[in-house]
């Protein structure tokens, strides 16, 4: 983690998009998403970039079990460039959704 530069952000996925990057030549699937903690207005929509096929698995499957519904999130990282690298992030779900989630991301993993 960055020294100095530690994010915590509550809010709802409020936009996503998927992407593959090249990494120290290597192809790494990257989420982008808007996390809004708060109306735009107020600055409560901040960018986060999510790295890594595990994370990122959870994070499409994530958006899709809530029907349509933004996803509520907590995103642990660091600002870089105007933009919070997530080092952890964790949907708030009921256990019922959660079970549904882990078979998710373990199929996408499985691919």
């Amino acid at each position: 983690m960055r020294r100095n530069k530690i994010v915590f952000l509550i809010g709802k996925v409020v936009e996503h998009r998927f992407e593959e990057m090249e990494i120290k030549d290597l192809k790494e699937l990257v989420a982008y998403l808007t996390v809004a903690t708060d109306l735009k207005a107020f600055g409560g929509h901040h960018r986060v970039m999510v790295i890594g096929r595990r994370k990122v698995a959870e994070v499409k499957a994530a958006v899709q079990v809530n029907g349509g519904e933004p996803p509520e999130v907590a995103v642990q990282g660091y600002l870089a460039g105007g933009m919070v690298v997530a080092e952890r992030v964790i949907f708030l779900v009921n256990s019922e959704a959660r079970a549904w989630l882990a078979r998710m991301v373990q199929e996408m993993e499985l691919r």
